[in-house]
């Protein structure tokens, strides 16, 4: 009688509890199931779908898109150690691979045309299976021209060698001052750091022709945030797009392929997704992030970023939770673009004190070192340059130690 007893207690506790689960979980579904009300999406925020297609950086290499173009990067790791001259002898033997394999990615080129006639039109994706233009070979042709540089530095050859970079220098600022996309924009920032890397290396090699690459370490603060202010419109709407078809087709894609548990929960996430929100959620943030960037210098730019949603919230639960996922991915963007601020500022200051009288050194570095670079750059004793970056577990490609200036 007693183990009956005792029996009944714990089943209706167990039913208890289920039935207390089921409350809360019906409370919460409840609270979730009411999208935001709608409202218009920003016109700072909208972009034109196409451009007109008057491109001859990206098209050229259309016709190799084939191509071997894994010409690998030697000098990933070296710029935190301030000495690339190993990782550069290797640099130009992978180099010498893949040249004599990639003849016709190698041919479009040095048949690209001049710097003033560059032009980039993308043709913008709106699907995630939509195919992304021909970054990885326009990249593979900037790293092409570096090493034909450095190439021609090493056997003494001072005018092929800023031929060839000013090549080089030519791709990088044609996509980063006309691309429209987020990869673009990381691909244009790429080809800045390992630009760099290379006249770093350069610069300690023949500190009597640094003068000669100082146009080409330069960059006008202006011109990336006009790139971010194109890239951040087209990323916020394609996010758009992919949010509304995918609460569209949340049941129509799951309950054929997962069975009866599929059929059962789509309704409740379809239900539960909140495009609405979602959209209006990611526009505050977008809008946050441009406002920030005509307000501060980019390399400050971190410091000033918009507030992550917390991960768990009782209303407006999934669109929350899967910003507080997404967010960290886009401020990393932020921290890599404020560190690459950085190390330009720091190698073009470097690289002009080369230029300098050694008496007039001390009080013009002072004069022009402000800001955050001011308290982001130390010297050493032995006259090593350090910077410390904002984002320090992702800072391959970028210089962040400089020789000590010679006198």
């Amino acid at each position: 009688m007693a183990m009956r007893r005792v029996l009944k207690a714990v089943l209706l506790t167990v039913l208890g509890l289920l039935g207390l689960v089921v409350l809360v979980a019906a409370a919460w579904f409840l609270s979730n199931v009411r999208d935001a009300e709608p409202k218009p999406w920003p016109q700072a925020l909208t972009v034109a779908p196409a451009l007109p297609g008057d491109d001859n950086l990206l098209i050229p290499f259309e016709a190799v898109r084939g191509s071997r173009n894994s010409l690998p990067w030697e000098l990933k790791d070296c710029g935190a150690q301030g000495d690339c001259r190993e990782a550069l002898d290797k640099q130009v033997i992978a180099w010498e691979r893949w040249k004599a394999a990639a003849a016709d990615l190698v041919k479009t080129c040095e048949q690209l045309p001049p710097a003033a006639d560059l032009r980039l039109r993308e043709r913008l994706p709106e699907r995630p299976q939509d195919p992304l233009p021909t970054y990885s070979l326009v990249l593979g042709c900037h790293t092409h021209w570096l090493m034909v540089g450095e190439q021609a530095q090493r056997r003494g050859d001072g005018a092929a060698a800023l031929d060839a970079l000013q090549r080089a220098d030519a791709i990088a600022r044609t996509v980063s001052e006309q691309t429209r996309l987020l990869i673009g924009y990381l691909v244009s920032q790429g080809m800045t750091r390992r630009q760099l890397l290379l006249v770093r290396e350069w610069a300690r090699r023949d500190p009597d022709r640094a003068g000669d690459w100082l146009p080409l370490v330069r960059w006008d603060e202006a011109v990336w945030k006009r790139g971010l202010a194109r890239w951040v419109p087209t990323e916020a709407q394609f996010g758009r797009g992919v949010m509304v078809d995918l609460a569209a087709q949340t049941c129509s894609a799951t309950a054929p392929t997962d069975g009866w548990w599929g059929r059962l929960t789509c309704p409740i996430a379809s239900r539960t997704l909140q495009s609405e929100y979602a959209q209006q959620q990611a526009a505050t943030y977008w809008m946050s992030v441009m406002d920030q960037a005509r307000q501060h210098p980019l390399d400050e730019l971190p410091a000033h970023g918009a507030v992550a949603e917390p991960g768990w919230r009782w209303f407006h639960t999934l669109p929350t939770v899967l910003w507080s996922i997404a967010q960290p991915a886009f401020d990393q963007y932020l921290e890599r673009t404020a560190d690459l601020a950085l190390a330009t500022q720091a190698t073009a200051l470097w690289i002009e004190v080369h230029t300098m009288p050694v008496a007039d050194r001390p009080a013009w570095l002072k004069q022009r070192t402000r800001g955050e670079l001011a308290a982001r750059l130390t010297i050493t004793p032995e006259g090593e340059w350090v910077l410390r970056p904002w984002r320090p577990q992702d800072v391959t490609e970028l210089p962040l130690r400089w020789p000590a200036i010679r006198s």
